[in-house]
């Protein structure tokens, strides 16, 4: 994977860079990245218990990690907003299907349920942060969108795929954030019907079935209803934590050993919370180490905040505080996506893309230079009404046609 990973980037940096004299961008984010992947590297340094082979499988994923956050900042032309949002949705979708499969394939729903082992995602509770990662980008594209109520519904299903994985610690996460949300998207969309009216429906619809069904609804979540909001071991795993950090303080005993603890899971140990994760795995220095990653993408997200940026903040505080009582840290399918918000956000207030959206909503017209070997050809107006770098800022709104017929000039969409 290192290879690979060395191989790919010097074929990219030699391509653009070397040759083609493109200035390419580390990313404000490189320096914690970097910080927060060193000391994951350097976890187990001083524990004879830990194979110190695993430092490369470590090294590999987290240069994946920045690879792919790289590439996302220089590479891609595309609307990084729109891709965060596609590739969600698509995810989502997908895992929600596979989990209904699962579900009515295995003979027993409620034991299917219960054993919460789902094969290609670890646990159905990895698949709940998903779910509570795209509730947020549903009704951002709701505010946007001329048909708000599509995404407002495909918000409410994947707000019941969140019940049907019976995590709690998604549920607890999106109960605390849902209603900020909802509250802002409705103040902010100029067709509040379209997200109080299907809300309204889906409520009224679930509580007569879950009424005239208690029986079998109950069965289903008594396990649920019994733990409560009880730590169900996690006490326990943050004792271990603490006396793995107390045996070996300053880089830890490593993600891999040969004790197998109440809060060790598919031979990893997982101590169901990251700060104690980071603490019992990668020491002191590995939570000193990771604080400019934390401090630097929060600092992006609250930048020079913006509709789309509020909404990403929603989804990473989703992926965040979940992993105050789950396991988020050691999940890299999990962290592409917190990855690509980060990217979607560093472009949307990048000083080049808000320069050229400040020309389009001026009226400028942006004229693309014709590339290498392209005949070039009048501009179409129209087509440039795609480009993300020309769509109008996030607080104005689609210009309606004159219904007279006379329009003062051309119209653009909304963002």
């Amino acid at each position: 994977l290192i290879q690979l990973l060395v191989l790919s980037f010097g074929y990219y940096a030699y391509r653009n860079w070397y040759k083609k004299g493109v200035a390419l961008k580390p990313g404000k984010l490189w320096l914690g990245i970097a910080m927060a992947g060193g000391v994951a590297v350097l976890s187990g340094l001083f524990c004879p218990e830990y194979n110190h082979w695993l430092m490369f499988a470590v090294l590999g994923a987290s240069a994946g990690l920045y690879f792919y956050y790289f590439l996302m900042i220089n590479a891609t032309g595309s609307d990084l907003k729109k891709l965060l949002g596609s590739a969600l949705f698509i995810t989502s979708a997908v895992a929600l299907l596979e989990m209904f499969w699962h579900y009515f394939t295995s003979g027993d729903i409620s034991a299917a349920m219960q054993d919460k082992v789902f094969h290609g995602y670890a646990t159905t509770n990895n698949v709940a942060v998903f779910f509570c990662m795209a509730v947020p980008l549903c009704l951002y594209r709701a505010v946007k969108s001329r048909r708000g109520w599509l995404y407002v519904l495909w918000g409410l299903a994947l707000l019941a795929g969140v019940f049907l994985t019976r995590s709690r610690g998604c549920l607890l996460v999106l109960g605390i954030l849902l209603p900020f949300m909802y509250v802002i998207a409705v103040v902010r969309s100029p067709r509040k019907m379209q997200l109080l009216l299907p809300v309204l429906c889906f409520l009224a619809v679930a509580g007569i079935c879950i009424g005239i069904f208690w029986d079998s609804f109950y069965e289903l979540y008594e396990k649920m209803f019994e733990l409560g909001l009880s730590d169900n071991g996690r006490y326990e795993h943050y004792r271990q934590a603490i006396e793995f950090f107390l045996r070996h303080p300053l880089f830890g005993v490593g993600y891999v050993g040969t004790e197998e603890p109440s809060s060790m899971y598919f031979g990893i140990y997982m101590f169901h919370n990251t700060f104690f994760q980071l603490l019992a795995c990668s020491g002191i220095v590995g939570v000193l180490g990771s604080v400019l990653y934390y401090v630097q993408r929060y600092r992006m997200l609250l930048k020079k905040i913006s509709l789309f940026k509020l909404f990403a903040l929603f989804a990473v505080l989703a992926f965040d505080g979940y992993g105050m009582i789950d396991v988020t840290q050691i999940t890299p399918y999990l962290i592409f996506f917190v990855f690509l918000a980060l990217a979607a956000c560093e472009r949307e207030t990048d000083p080049e893309t808000l320069f050229r959206r400040s020309r389009a909503a001026s009226g400028e017209q942006l004229v693309r230079a014709p590339i290498a070997g392209e005949t070039e050809e009048p501009a179409d107006s129209a087509s440039f009404s795609e480009d993300p770098a020309s769509v109008p800022s996030e607080t104005e709104e689609a210009k309606e046609p004159d219904p007279g017929g006379e329009s003062a000039g051309p119209q653009q969409e909304g963002g």
